[in-house]
């Protein structure tokens, strides 16, 4: 067996104090941005958003990721989200709730930045997702109660029927 030789300082590799990874000397390496969806690279003005409306759909949303609720990390995305009246990504949202929401933080983000640029370009200020999601709803309450309504009509008509019919026990 040869004796090792001296390394020259090009292949000379050392360990840097704090990481797990092993660099030449010499070369930087790039630190790792925490990769964000390209979604949320969209401005947003919540000067023209009815944040109010907002609010519950993101307690219930952070509730059924997380499985329990969580009151502390839902007013912490409030506070993040009003401390600035223009955000220009959500990339700093995101990466300040990656320790908590963990691998659900990508998917919350891309709803809310969707829902938050929806109500931007709104004049209501309310995403449009909601304002579809309620005339749904009030047009289900507006035929279940024609047809309770109509199931009504029918027993009165045929009580109306019946009090018509001869009683032969009188």
């Amino acid at each position: 067996r040869a004796p090792p030789g001296p390394m020259s300082s090009s292949n000379r590799q050392v360990r840097q104090p704090f990481s797990r990874g092993i660099s030449a000397a010499g070369v930087k390496k790039k630190s790792k941005a925490p990769k964000y969806p390209p979604a949320l690279d969209r401005r947003v003005d919540l000067r023209l958003v009815k944040f109010d409306v907002l609010k519950p759909w993101i307690t219930d949303r952070v509730t059924e990721l997380l499985g329990v609720e969580d009151e502390v990390l839902v007013a912490m995305i409030f506070n993040f989200l009003e401390m600035d009246q223009i955000h220009s990504s959500g990339a700093g949202i995101h990466s300040q709730l990656l320790t908590f929401l963990d691998v659900n933080t990508d998917a919350f983000m891309v709803e809310l930045w969707d829902l938050l640029v929806s109500a931007m370009h709104n004049a209501s200020g309310i995403p449009q997702k909601f304002i579809d999601e309620k005339a749904a709803e009030l047009k289900r309450q507006k035929e279940m109660a024609e047809e309770l309504k109509r199931r009504q009509q029918a027993v009165e008509g045929r009580v109306k029927k019946e009090d018509r019919r001869p009683r032969w026990d009188d």
